[in-house]
């Protein structure tokens, strides 16, 4: 008995001891792609923007990723001089003018909003009124309001945990396009969809589809699981009509740009990590696709 017994804790001692080697090399949070062309390596991992809770420890290969690249690229990022400062200023201005053009809002749909915002969170100051502004401008107000009131947080995001490690490492931080390049699109976006956005954001705050959303693509990345992210993504497409414009007109138009810069740091710089949002990693123009067609294989980790 005594010598069965030391038998099945000598078994469970060296099943712990396999399991902490398995969960060292495979464990921990995250999933992306290695593309891979003429002896270079690009990692590239889809991420989000906001988060709740931070992600959690990194699976080993993805921190391989931020360890190993000497750069770090994301779409875009915060101005490093008074020049590029001033070209966010003018772009930013240039949206603002187009949304401010648009059409008027539908005045039930951001009062519903409000509504459901004074309801949920009672001591918030809340605009009183937005009347007669377009339906994006509402929606710019908005958003970043009920985000916040539901602690959403850039720092706690997958692409601001990325971001940390990447400059701790002392790796260059690039950007794939210019605030221009971005608010460019989201005005073309915004033109075609700005009363629409804001119906379907009031219809979002009463399901608590927002919160559901976000947390649920930073879920998918905590259990390393991008189709469980890819469904998240194809469920609200199909419930709501601007998720679907958002990565027609949003996240695919920018991949091949995008793909064209990556490849461009490749030939300066040799291997780097990319940062994206998960939507361009979505569809048949996706950021894989357009690297393929650029001679790279791809590979998951």
């Amino acid at each position: 008995m005594k010598k069965r017994l030391q038998e099945l804790l000598s078994a469970l001692f060296t099943l712990g001891i396999l399991w902490a080697i398995y969960d060292w090399q495979y464990g921990g949070s995250g999933y992306g792609w290695l593309a891979k062309r003429d002896g270079v390596t690009v990692c590239l991992i889809p991420v989000t923007h906001i988060a709740r809770e931070r992600p959690g420890r990194l699976k080993r290969s993805i921190q391989r990723c931020i360890t190993e690249a000497t750069v770090f690229a994301i779409e875009t990022k915060t101005p490093a001089s008074e020049a590029e400062s001033n070209d966010q200023i003018i772009a930013l201005k240039a949206y603002q003018k187009t949304i401010s053009d648009l059409p008027h809002s539908l005045d039930n749909d951001w009062k519903r909003v409000v509504e459901v915002l004074r309801k949920r969170f009672p001591n918030e100051k809340l605009p009183n009124t937005i009347d007669g502004k377009s339906g994006t401008l509402v929606l710019e107000i908005l958003l970043p309001i009920y985000l916040r009131l539901l602690g959403y947080d850039y720092e706690k995001s997958i692409e601001g945990q990325l971001l940390l490690a990447a400059t701790s490492e002392g790796s260059k931080i690039v950007a794939l396009e210019t605030w221009a390049d971005q608010y460019r699109t989201l005005s073309e976006f915004a033109t075609t969809t700005s009363n629409r956005a804001l119906t379907e954001f009031a219809l979002k705050v009463e399901n608590n589809d927002i919160e559901r959303y976000i947390d649920g693509l930073n879920y998918s990345w905590k259990i390393g699981d991008f189709s469980k992210a890819s469904e998240i993504i194809e469920y609200n497409s199909q419930k709501y009509t601007t998720e679907a414009l958002a990565i027609q007109m949003i996240a695919t138009p920018r991949n091949r740009a995008m793909v064209a810069r990556i490849d461009q740091i490749v030939d300066q710089s040799g291997a780097l990590t990319v940062a994206l949002g998960v939507l361009h990693f979505l569809g048949d123009d996706s950021v894989l696709v357009e690297l393929k067609r650029l001679g790279y294989s791809i590979e998951k980790i």
